[in-house]
C-alpha cells in the first residue's frame, strides 16, 4: 500500500515537473513560433495534475501552466510580429519593381496591340490615340489584383471620357466571366490571352498586377508593379499628363498637373517619375519645394499638436483640413489653411479650406477669404463667402456684389451663399440685385438662401426682433 502511494506521488511529481518543464520550453521558444504547441502541452499537463485529489507539487503546476500561458501569448505575438513584417516587406519589394520597371520602360512607345475583349469588341492601341491608356495585367487568384478592382472601377468613372483601362489576364474566359459576376469590373477585359504572344515590354511582365500608363500619343509615362490605392492610380494619370504636356513644351500647364500629382500623392516613387519628365528644370524643383513644404506645414502642426501620425497623400490632408476646422476650431492653424486655400491645385483642398475657416471665424482669414471669391471654382468662392458673411467685414461688400452680378445661375449652391452673406452683412446695395435674382432663379436650393437675406435687408429691425423670438 505504502509502494502504492508513493508511486503515485512520483508519477504526480513527474507530471507537475513536465508541466513545468514544457511551460518555461514554450516561452524560450516562442520566438521560433513553437511556442504555441509546447505551451499547449504544458498547460494540459499542469491542469491534469491540479485536478488530482490532494495532489502534491501543486506549486510546481501552477507554475508550470503559468510560463505555458505566457509562451502561448508570446508565440502568437511573435507570429504577429513576422506577419506583419512579410506585409511590410511585400509592398517594399514590389515599389522596388516598380522602380526597376519604370527606368527601363518609361518614355518609350508603346507597342502595338490589339486584343478582343470578353464582351467581342476588339481594341487597338493606335486608335486610342487622342486618349489615355491604361493596360492592367492581372488575375483572379491575385489578391491585390482583385484589391485593385474598385480603384480601378472609380477611375474609370471619374475619368470616363479621357481614359480607356483594358484588364488583360491570361485566364480562362469563362471562367472570368463568372468571376465578374461576383466582383463587378467597369472597364474593359481581355482574357485567354498568353502574354508570350504579346510584344515587349508586355510580355516582359513578372508580377502582377502590372500596370502601364499611356498618354495621348502613346508613350509609357509609368508602370507601377504590385497594389497601389487610388490616390496613387490617379497621380500617375497626373504624372502622365504633365510628361504628354512637357514633351508638346507646354511648360506651364505641364508645372500644373505635376503639382496636383505631388498633392495627390507626395512619395519617392511619384517624385522620381516627375523628375525623369522634368529632370533639372528650376521651375519644377521651386514647384515641389512649394508644395512639399505646405504638405508638411499642414500635417506637421496637427501632428504636433494632436499627437497622431498622418500619411502623406490627398485623403489625409483632406481629413486633416476638416478636422482642423469643423473638429478643432484650431485658430492656430489660419496660416496653414489660408496658404492652402491660396495655393493648393486641388479644387477639393481649396473648398474645404475655405469652409474650415469659416468654421473657425477668425478675422484673419478675411481678406484670404476674399482673394478666394475670384477662384477659377464657383464652389470655392461659394464657401469663401459664407465665411466672410459670417465674419461680418464690411470690407467684404463690394466684392461679394461684384461676384454675385458675375455668377448667371446657383452651380454648387455659389449664388446662394453670396445671397446669404450679403444679407448678413446688411448693406443695403444688395437689396436690388438680390430681388431681380429671386425674379429671376426660382429654384428651391436658391429661394431657401436668398428669401430670407432679401428680408434680412429690407426689414432688419423685424428680422432681428424675430431671431430674437426664435432664440428665446
Amino acid at each position: 500500500m505504502r509502494e502504492a502511494r508513493l508511486a503515485e506521488a512520483e508519477s504526480g511529481r513527474d507530471l507537475a515537473v513536465a508541466g513545468l518543464f514544457l511551460g518555461i520550453l514554450a516561452l524560450v521558444s516562442s520566438p521560433f513560433l513553437i511556442g504555441l504547441p509546447l505551451g499547449a502541452l504544458a498547460l494540459v499537463a499542469s491542469l491534469i495534475h491540479l485536478r488530482r485529489p490532494g495532489c502534491r507539487y501543486r506549486y510546481k503546476a501552477i507554475w508550470g501552466a503559468a510560463t505555458a500561458v505566457l509562451g502561448m501569448a508570446a508565440s502568437v505575438g511573435a507570429g504577429y510580429g513576422y506577419y506583419r513584417l512579410v506585409r511590410h516587406l511585400i509592398p517594399i519589394r514590389a515599389e522596388a519593381r516598380s522602380q526597376d520597371t519604370g527606368k527601363r520602360w518609361r518614355g518609350t512607345a508603346a507597342p502595338p496591340l490589339k486584343v478582343t475583349t470578353i464582351g467581342g469588341e476588339t481594341i487597338e492601341l493606335a486608335s486610342l490615340r487622342g486618349r489615355r491608356v491604361l493596360v492592367d495585367f492581372w488575375a483572379t487568384w491575385c489578391g491585390p489584383c482583385v484589391q485593385a478592382i474598385p480603384d480601378l472601377n472609380r477611375l474609370a468613372k471619374e475619368w470616363p471620357d479621357d481614359l480607356v483601362i483594358i484588364g488583360i489576364t491570361g485566364e480562362d474566359r469563362e471562367h472570368v466571366k463568372g468571376f465578374m459576376t461576383r466582383k463587378p469590373i467597369d472597364y474593359q477585359v481581355v482574357s485567354d490571352l498568353d502574354h508570350e504572344s504579346l510584344p515587349s515590354p508586355f510580355r516582359d511582365v513578372q508580377g502582377l498586377p502590372t500596370m502601364f500608363f499611356i498618354d495621348r500619343d502613346g508613350i509609357i509615362r509609368s508602370v507601377i508593379v504590385g497594389y497601389h490605392d487610388y490616390d496613387a492610380l490617379e497621380a500617375r494619370q497626373w504624372v502622365a499628363a504633365a510628361g504628354e504636356l512637357w514633351a508638346k513644351h507646354d511648360r506651364d500647364q505641364a508645372l500644373k498637373l505635376a503639382a496636383r500629382a505631388l498633392e495627390v500623392q507626395i512619395d519617392a516613387s511619384i517624385e522620381r517619375e516627375l523628375l525623369s519628365v522634368f529632370e533639372s528644370d528650376p521651375g519644377y524643383a521651386a514647384l515641389h519645394d512649394r508644395v512639399q513644404s505646405r504638405i508638411e506645414d499642414l500635417l506637421q502642426h496637427y501632428e504636433r499638436k494632436y499627437d497622431r501620425q498622418l500619411g502623406r497623400d490627398r485623403s489625409s490632408v483632406l481629413w486633416t483640413i476638416w478636422s482642423l476646422g469643423a473638429e478643432r476650431k484650431d485658430a492656430q492653424a489660419v496660416p496653414q489653411l489660408a496658404r492652402y486655400l491660396e495655393e493648393s491645385a486641388l479644387e477639393e483642398a481649396r473648398w474645404r479650406a475655405a469652409d474650415a475657416l469659416w468654421e473657425i471665424g477668425d478675422a484673419r482669414a478675411v481678406p484670404h477669404l476674399i482673394a478666394a471669391l475670384q477662384d477659377p471654382s464657383i464652389k470655392v468662392a461659394g464657401f469663401a463667402a459664407s465665411g466672410l458673411g459670417d465674419l461680418g467685414d464690411a470690407s467684404a461688400v463690394e466684392p461679394l456684389l461684384e461676384l454675385f452680378q458675375r455668377l448667371s445661375d446657383n452651380r454648387e449652391e455659389a449664388k446662394a451663399r453670396v445671397a446669404d452673406a450679403l444679407g448678413k452683412l446688411g448693406d443695403k446695395r444688395a437689396i436690388a440685385p438680390i430681388a431681380a435674382s429671386l425674379a429671376a432663379i426660382e429654384e428651391p436650393a436658391y429661394v431657401r438662401w436668398a428669401r430670407p437675406a432679401l428680408h434680412r435687408l429690407e426689414e432688419p429691425a423685424l428680422h432681428r426682433l424675430e431671431e430674437d423670438a426664435r432664440r428665446f
